[in-house]
């Protein structure tokens, strides 16, 4: 007697979203600014289990407008991504070649929002102290702060401060451009505010306000039929990062081999594992794609020599 399969599926959507909101900043400088802000976000989570196997998915989004929110598209993207991985193999251990599409990436790039705080320079917590127009990454990466993009959720006519909004690159081809300042750390390091005060409490703050990653010239199929052999990680788990030394550790839960330039099997129950800031050297490529998470722009990006413990 043949027997029937059961597979169980719980799919959580948290849809929020606030229309409009009005701010307003005034201080003893003579600053009093107006001005409107929109935001909706979404979170999904997705489980599916199957004849004793099981995938978990999850993605969350946080936008301007609604109508970016795309919740459709997103959904049926995590619904095939936790398909696809219901039943893996076994990673074996060693260093592989990654390609991380744009929800994996964020959590590695994130870093360099605290090592440019220049409050965290001032204090000699940033690896980065003293490395302005130095080398700090590979040269396929350009990152650039930007407080007028248009549709950004970073995006506002003035910081925290009332110092106007402004768009300035922090990395170059790999090299150090600048750190990002408010008043208060300006002021301490003789330098100019960059307009980069948080608008949240306490005050001050420095924060970024959207982060562009400059996008490459090949699509994520390009980087990964370039690949050969290697691990294409659609997204990691929420991961243990150490902020000052950015050493990590994140578990593999969606995960393919790439074989032969194209993707093989899902595979799971491995640890990627390295330090951050190191990780931003060894980027080899940067996608044509990009997606807005948060205030962070991201395409895919590949990297080389990433450890993988079992």
């Amino acid at each position: 007697m043949k027997m029937l399969s059961t597979c169980y599926v719980i799919l959580l959507i948290d849809i929020k979203t606030l229309f409009t909101r009005k701010n307003r900043l005034i201080n003893s400088e003579g600053v009093d600014v107006e001005y409107n802000k929109t935001g909706a976000n979404f979170s999904i989570t997705l489980a599916v289990y199957s004849e004793g196997a099981g995938s978990e998915g999850f993605r969350y989004r946080s936008t301007v407008y609604l109508d970016d929110l795309k919740l459709l598209d997103n959904i049926t993207e995590v619904s095939e991504l936790t398909s696809k991985t219901l039943k893996p193999g076994k990673i074996e251990p060693g260093e592989y070649n990654l390609v991380l599409a744009p929800d994996a990436a964020s959590d590695i790039l994130s870093v360099i929002g605290f090592a440019v705080n220049a409050d965290n320079v001032r204090k000699k917590r940033s690896p980065w102290i003293d490395k302005i127009e130095q080398k700090v990454a590979s040269e396929s990466l350009t990152v650039i702060d930007d407080g007028l993009l248009p549709r950004g959720l970073g995006t506002a006519p003035c910081d925290g401060e009332g110092y106007p909004m402004r768009r300035k690159t922090v990395i170059e081809n790999g090299i150090l451009k600048t750190y990002l300042y408010d008043y208060y750390t300006a002021r301490l390091m003789n330098t100019e505010s960059t307009g980069n005060s948080a608008s949240s409490r306490p005050l001050p703050s420095i924060s970024p306000t959207n982060i562009i990653v400059k996008p490459g010239r090949k699509s994520l199929e390009e980087l990964i039929g370039e690949m050969g052999k290697g691990v294409y990680i659609p997204r990691l788990p929420p991961s243990f990062m150490n902020p000052v030394t950015s050493d990590f550790s994140a578990e593999l839960r969606q995960a393919f081999i790439i074989e032969n330039g194209e993707i093989g099997k899902p595979v799971r129950w491995g640890m990627v594992t390295g330090n951050a800031y190191n990780m931003l050297k060894k980027i080899l490529e940067i996608g044509n794609d990009q997606t807005m998470i948060g205030s962070f722009l991201i395409p895919s990006i590949a990297v080389e020599g990433i450890r993988i413990v079992g």
